[in-house]
């Protein structure tokens, strides 16, 4: 069984905190990007629904969990990429899943969503938005750091990854509401999500600084982790380098691993 709605812990290690979203757990897969899955699965279900729509990058984890969630609710998946010579992990899981995937030819993002919107359209799916970003994910995690918030905990400077934005969106939200004026540092992965950050959060009075991560988004970080706990590499990971002792990291999943640990200590 799983609970949405389960506050996930907070764990001191070394000189740091670590908000561990990672270790919420559907059908083997962990974090917020699964649990985001799953409750645009409940509200497409709900709906009446018969099958869902998502795209995505070749290389995101999106298309797995999507595929794992609609599997676990009897709904059809189908997913929408750019077309390559060879399938990445994820659409190789995604597939196992019983995800139909689409491999779009000159796959722009702009052409890959054309041709998803168009054939949930056509066969009245559920079309899941680019990166799970939705009013119930912002929801999850808004409520995952009202939690925090309200913890005690004495962190100094919250930093969180940001791909498309969407857990960035509901921790400050929250800490708008909460009056919470902490330093936040969000490491940009893949995209700039700046602007739907902005239309999405209010930014007023807080003290938010973005950071370009160097790395681009299919490569992995040179650390597995940090201070011994393991980190999505191609996520989280890419955090770890801008990490200062008394910081919180907002650890938000965990997909891509390593068998051979490298370690920050901080």
């Amino acid at each position: 069984m799983y609970d949405l709605h389960a506050i996930t812990p907070v764990e001191k290690a070394g000189n740091i905190w670590l908000k561990r979203e990672d270790l919420f757990n559907f059908q083997g897969f962990f974090g917020a990007k699964v649990r985001a899955a799953v409750a645009l699965l409940e509200k497409a279900k709900a709906l009446s629904y018969q099958g869902v729509v998502c795209y995505a990058s070749r290389g995101s984890p999106q298309l797995a969990l999507v595929s794992t969630a609609a599997k676990s609710f009897g709904m059809a998946s189908h997913g929408f990429c750019a077309k390559a010579s060879t399938l990445s992990e994820p659409l190789r899981l995604a597939k196992s899943w019983g995800m139909v995937l689409h491999e779009i030819p000159y796959g722009y993002p702009s052409v890959v969503k054309h041709h998803a919107a168009a054939f949930a359209d056509k066969r009245g799916f559920s079309l899941l938005p680019f990166g799970l970003c939705s009013e119930e994910a912002f929801g999850l995690a808004e409520a995952q750091a009202h939690a925090l918030l309200s913890a005690g905990v004495g962190w100094k400077r919250l930093v969180i990854v940001a791909g498309s934005g969407t857990n960035l969106i509901g921790v400050l939200r929250a800490m708008a509401a909460k009056g919470c004026v902490r330093p936040v540092l969000a490491v940009l992965i893949g995209q700039d999500c700046r602007k739907t950050v902005t239309s999405q959060a209010p930014l007023g009075g807080l003290n938010v600084q973005f950071v370009l991560s160097p790395l681009k988004y299919p490569q992995t970080s040179y650390y597995t982790g940090v201070n011994g706990v393991p980190l999505d590499l191609r996520y989280d990971a890419k955090a770890v380098p801008y990490l200062q002792p008394g910081d919180l990291l907002w650890v938000i999943g965990r997909f891509f691993t390593a068998t051979v640990p490298y370690h920050r200590c901080v």
